[in-house]
């Protein structure tokens, strides 16, 4: 299952990053067709942006059900799901 390393709401959508391990492409995949062009990605900062609307939290809820889980629970604007390496 493909997991989050990073999510964050702003003005203009959702941001998430995806965990670079052995799901990273399968998960790149399942969001790029589910968004299709609504999808874009920042590689500058190495997030994909989807408008904030109902379908797209419900396709990143049925992609990605444990963090969104934590999403709902929290209801946090910024959220790294995975520890910083020192």
């Amino acid at each position: 299952m493909p997991h989050l390393e990073s999510f964050r709401k702003s003005s203009i959508g959702l941001h998430f990053r995806i965990r670079k391990d052995q799901e990273y492409w399968n998960a790149v995949r399942k969001v790029t067709k589910a968004f299709g062009p609504t999808l874009k990605y920042d590689q500058a900062t190495g997030e994909f942006n989807v408008p904030l609307t109902t379908r797209t939290q419900i396709t990143l809820a049925s992609t990605f059900p444990e963090e969104w889980a934590i999403i709902q629970a929290t209801d946090a604007d910024t959220i790294n799901f995975t520890p910083k390496r020192e």
